[in-house]
């Protein structure tokens, strides 16, 4: 989830949720590709598991560095259940960046 227009500067906060409607404990690893849009804060790589019928939430800090319409960081999440990555994370989703207003 993330806002539909942000301001070149200004830090907003991307949050990537992760459901499992499963009757067993899923395993998953996180990384997020370099992007030359963005300064990225928060975890880079990671594993974790998620029970059954729960969700696990991430929260990263993204720095828009350049306006326009901009592709955002790819957010990737393999599962190691099924070897592949989740099909939602492997889309392409953008955001517009507007300038920063002139002082």
């Amino acid at each position: 989830l993330y806002p539909p227009t942000v301001v070149v500067g200004e830090p907003f906060i991307f949050r990537t949720k992760i459901t499992n409607h499963r009757n067993r404990i899923e395993e998953f690893s996180f990384a997020i590709k370099a992007s030359d849009h963005f300064l990225v804060s928060g975890c880079q790589t990671s594993a974790f598991k998620v029970i059954p019928q729960s969700s696990y939430e991430f929260n990263h800090t993204l720095v828009p560095i350049t306006a326009g319409k901009v592709l955002l960081p790819h957010f990737q999440f393999l599962s190691k259940t099924f070897g592949r990555e989740i099909a939602l994370t492997s889309q392409d989703h953008y955001i517009f960046v507007k300038p920063s207003p002139l002082n």
